[in-house]
């Protein structure tokens, strides 16, 4: 008798835990779509960053490459246009990446008449600056179609 007691006892306490446990909700684990896209999307961009700056120091170093630096540059500059809602916003990132770029053109354009730099990687920096305008004038554009 005594045992069966406990025995009931035993099954009343892990069904009532059982029950407790499954009650509550899932933590942070479900957290939906949208927001998890947007946590991605977020911890790839502070990547990207990273990237560039070290695609940056190589570059200044002369270890890396002029292209590494500008397509790091380019995923970079995606990935912020993509976290942000507002045409203004965007706008104000295409600024900031074209006066990136005309800065890097110049330079480079002084580094080839110096005898520096090649004049591929200017021509590159050039592109890359041209691209950026037409970038941000499709964007314009794109907004004003909507």
């Amino acid at each position: 008798m005594r045992y069966l007691v406990v025995f009931a006892a035993l099954v009343t306490i892990s069904a009532g835990s059982l029950l407790v446990f499954a009650e509550e909700p899932m933590p942070a684990a479900k957290m939906n779509a949208a927001e998890k896209i947007l946590e991605l999307q977020k911890e790839r961009r502070a990547t990207l960053k990273s990237a560039l700056d070290y695609a940056t120091q190589k570059f200044e170093s002369g270890q890396g490459g002029f292209e590494e630096m500008l397509a790091a540059e380019e995923k970079l500059a995606v990935a912020d246009l993509k976290l942000t809602p507002t045409a203004a916003a965007r706008m104000e990132i295409h600024k900031r990446r074209i006066e990136s770029l005309r800065k890097q053109e110049q330079s480079l354009d002084q580094g080839f008449k110096s005898g520096i730099r090649s004049l591929d990687t200017y021509l590159a920096a050039k592109a890359a600056r041209l691209q950026a305008e037409i970038d941000m004038l499709r964007d314009t554009d794109d907004e004003t179609k909507r």
